[in-house]
């Protein structure tokens, strides 16, 4: 076997803020140039001249509507072609979180129904084509991502555990018919894998062949590419380590109905509900002790760096 060279391989690392994560997925779901990575399941989004689309124009005809169904929020954008996002709301009260945002999202909220979401996604759809002075016939593909179990191929959630009542729900379908599309320009990915596309594609891995990505967020997400190809495994689960047992009968979290996932600990989700734990035990109220509002994820980090024991 030949000798380790000592040499470290160069990895890209994303620095990206915090709201461009869903915009990077969608990137990835919506892009024709990833196609090719996918490994063709998602080919037909549109052709190579995007005239299909009705366009008024080539730029115009190169629009794609990108979709993140995530644990907690509903984000929506539009990418041209060379991957840059178009349409972005100028009034940041406009959207969920009240601040600057380079997509239209809103919280998910407690109704999780498929018919709905698809209902809530065309409004946010209509307000960033608005926005952007385009209309639904200048757009040539529809790009959906969300956690979970899915077949690509037809377009189907199998199960998603942070999203109620998610079993076997036809997503691709329910957008098309919300978009008033037609279904064979509507694709659904992983939203890691298509993290790991985008990236790929216009990001920190761009030019790299073999790159791993992992998404920490409501839960915790994997995507592998190797020699320029994605890899799916046999059941489209490779590179998921959510779910992978880290500590044997260790913390209970989420729906999983396994204890001491992965998840339970490092995804933002569970060091948020660690902290809220650490409050009611030290009878404080706020991430740092200090009475300020419950901890969330970004909170704990921030007192974390201010050197805060019980957040480190």
């Amino acid at each position: 076997w030949p000798k380790p060279s000592g040499r470290r391989p160069s990895l890209p690392i994303a620095s990206s803020p915090l709201p461009l994560c869903p915009a990077i997925r969608f990137l990835g779901a919506a892009s024709p140039s990833a196609r090719p990575a996918m490994g063709g399941a998602e080919s037909t989004l549109a052709d190579d001249t995007g005239a299909a689309a009705g366009g008024s124009d080539g730029r115009r005809g190169r629009l794609f509507v990108g979709v993140d169904i995530g644990g907690t929020t509903i984000s929506v954008g539009l990418v041209d072609n060379d991957g840059v996002l178009r349409g972005s709301p100028r009034d940041v009260t406009a959207v969920g979180g009240g601040g600057v945002s380079p997509v239209w999202w809103e919280p998910l909220g407690e109704d999780h129904s498929p018919a709905q979401v698809a209902r809530r996604v065309r409004r946010l759809v209509e307000a960033a084509l608005a926005e952007d002075g385009s209309s639904m016939t200048d757009v040539c593909g529809v790009g959906v991502c969300t956690p979970g179990l899915m077949d690509i191929a037809s377009g189907v959630v199998r199960s998603a555990a942070n999203l109620k009542g998610w079993q076997q729900v036809p997503i691709c379908d329910l957008l098309a018919e919300a978009l008033d599309v037609s279904r064979d320009r509507v694709v659904l990915e992983n939203d890691t894998n298509a993290s790991l596309l985008a990236e790929v594609w216009v990001g920190a891995a761009r030019g790299r062949k073999h790159v791993v990505l992992l998404t920490l967020g409501t839960g915790i997400g994997g995507a592998i590419m190797c020699d320029g190809r994605l890899l799916r495994g046999s059941r489209g689960q490779a590179g998921e380590l959510g779910h992978t047992i880290l500590v044997p009968d260790g913390r209970p979290f989420g729906g999983a109905g396994v204890d001491g996932i992965f998840e339970g600990y490092a995804s933002a989700s569970a060091v948020a509900l660690r902290a809220a734990e650490e409050q009611r035990s030290s009878g404080s109220s706020g991430a740092d002790g200090g009475g300020s509002a419950p901890a969330d994820c970004a909170a704990t980090f921030g007192a974390a760096q201010r050197g805060d024991e019980r957040a480190m």
